[in-house]
């Protein structure tokens, strides 16, 4: 799993961008929820960013 992180990464500048989201999305998540804004809308907020796939690559 590391190493298909590292080599999507390694493709672009973006991929230290998906690292900065990691860190801050647990707490972003949970306050989301916690107000009832639906994961629908928090991936919109940031177009062009795949945070679903980011996700499912842990």
């Amino acid at each position: 799993m590391n190493r298909k992180r590292s080599i999507a990464q390694g493709k672009n500048a973006r991929g230290w961008l998906n690292i900065a989201l990691d860190i801050k999305a647990p707490p972003v998540v949970l306050d989301n929820h916690a107000r009832g804004i639906s994961d629908a809308e928090t991936c919109h907020d940031a177009p062009g960013i795949m945070a679903t796939d980011e996700w499912s690559l842990r």
